[in-house]
């Protein structure tokens, strides 16, 4: 007889302990998958810029950009990629251009803002150079026109800026969030032509 109340008691402990024990291993995977793909948003962003930097005004740059961000990204699904925006940074805003976010114009727009940034969307991570060259979208603020000369007005900051929505699978830590980073870099000056 005192074994079976030692067994019910032990039924009772478990019941109360397992929604406490299932609620943190939830919690957990939540958590750990959501840091997970924040930490590949934050290297995207950072891949990105260092990729822009090295490109200057490559006419290719913001394609090979979008590559290292893509491959940055492959554990985070397409669908879940809002945007990435290819961004000067130092476009006469206060502060210092290492600490510029996207203007707020380049955060709305579809295909970006002249002579500002040019916006993509997850579709232009998979592009191939050919699909890349003839939809035109770096054309808002073209590579070509960047500065990277090393002379008295100095050479342009790019910004990376990368939005993604993290979906957490179980809920356990609330609802899905969106998640973005941006890194600005300074364009690799050229050297000046001496004369």
């Amino acid at each position: 007889d005192a074994r079976r109340g030692e067994r019910g008691a032990a039924a009772v402990e478990f019941a109360l302990i397992l929604p406490i024990v299932a609620a943190l291993t939830f919690g957990l995977i939540d958590g750990s998958l959501t840091f997970f793909r924040w930490t590949a948003i934050s290297q995207a962003s950072r891949a990105g810029a260092r990729t822009v930097s090295e490109m200057g005004t490559n006419q290719l740059a913001d394609y090979k950009t979008l590559q290292a961000v893509a491959e940055m990204l492959s554990n985070v699904a397409p669908e879940d990629i809002d945007r990435v925006v290819i961004y000067n940074a130092d476009d006469g805003r206060d502060g210092t251009p290492m600490d510029n976010p996207p203007p707020a114009a380049c955060l709305t727009s579809a295909t970006g803002v002249a002579d500002t940034c040019n916006v993509y969307t997850a579709a232009d991570l998979g592009q191939t150079r050919e699909q890349y060259a003839a939809a035109g979208r770096f054309a808002s603020w073209n590579p070509l026109t960047r500065d990277d000369e090393d002379d008295a007005d100095g050479v342009d900051y790019v910004g990376v800026y990368v939005r993604a929505e993290l979906k957490t699978p179980t809920k356990m830590l609330g609802k899905d969030r969106t998640v973005s980073e941006f890194t600005v870099v300074r364009l690799e000056p050229r050297p000046t032509p001496y004369p």
